[in-house]
């Protein structure tokens, strides 16, 4: 019989979830619940939360040992956001990864864009953004009298709401702001810094936690269109079962109403230039 290994159930709590003020043994808490798990609420104190912690509903995720909030994203409504970065593992640079479709046997590659929250609501949380890479491709384009390979955006005769959502995040965000983009296998490096350089504000629009719009100033708004990610924070439900060890809070417990561009080269970049073709 061949080797089949343990089964490990996800310890992190993460989800949907109610968060209210209250108060145990005289100290300061926020109670968190689940909404897929109503009857067990999760007594964090004041102290071991983000100092934007607020009540309402939320998308939040707790430490490993649940006592702590790790981080509350918004799950509704208008937020002014900036790019903070795009997540990858310590160490590494940012990089698309695979996402599979077992419904339809089909694969595709995606990347992720933290955005955080500046205000006035809600100012310091993040909204993760999940944007679909495939629709990245190399391009010939002139400079100066001389081709180059250049980051270009595959145009569909009918584009997805993922294609639009990346379409105006890249607008928006000031992608494109130094010109043209030195094409690449693993283009998110580049990216990221130009995007992060240009540091723009932008407005985005959160429903049910999908980015479903990203506001245009001008001509370009492509409408109102919701995200191909199924969740903020995660491109597939998962199903792997949690397991709580977590004591049911204590009955002194008691519980309140919700509060209201870089040098383009045919070799490689340079860390702090623009592409010489550009103005500083």
């Amino acid at each position: 019989m061949a080797y089949r290994p343990p089964t490990v159930s996800r310890t992190v709590l993460k989800g949907k979830a109610k968060v209210q003020k209250g108060k145990a043994n005289g100290k300061e808490v926020l109670g968190v619940t689940f909404e897929d798990n109503t009857e067990t609420t999760y007594s964090i104190l004041r102290k071991d939360a983000p100092s934007y912690a607020t009540t309402g509903m939320f998308y939040v995720r707790l430490s490993q040992d649940k006592t702590k909030i790790d981080s509350m994203s918004p799950l509704n409504g208008s937020f002014k956001v900036k790019t903070s970065s795009f997540p990858s593992k310590e160490g590494e640079e940012p990089a698309p990864y695979v996402v599979v479709n077992k419904q339809y046997g089909t694969s595709s590659e995606k990347f992720n864009v933290l955005l955080e929250v500046v205000g006035p609501k809600h100012a310091g949380m993040s909204i993760l953004l999940i944007l679909p890479y495939y629709w990245f491709e190399s391009a010939q384009e002139e400079v100066k009298g001389k081709m180059y390979d250049v980051l270009g955006l595959i145009e569909p005769k009918k584009p997805s709401p993922g294609h639009r959502v990346l379409r105006n995040y890249l607008l928006v965000s000031g992608a494109w702001d130094a010109g043209p983009i030195q094409f690449k296998d693993n283009v998110l490096p580049s990216l990221q810094k130009r995007i992060l350089r240009a540091n723009k504000e932008f407005d985005v629009v959160l429903q049910d936690g999908f980015v479903s719009t990203i506001v245009m100033e001008d001509d370009e708004d492509f409408g109102e269109e919701k995200s191909d990610a199924p969740s903020s924070w995660g491109d597939e439900k998962e199903e792997t079962e949690t397991k709580s060890t977590t004591k049911k809070t204590e009955e002194t417990t008691s519980w309140g109403e919700p509060d209201e561009a870089e040098e383009f080269t045919e070799e490689k970049e340079t860390e702090d230039a623009v592409a010489p073709w550009n103005e500083v």
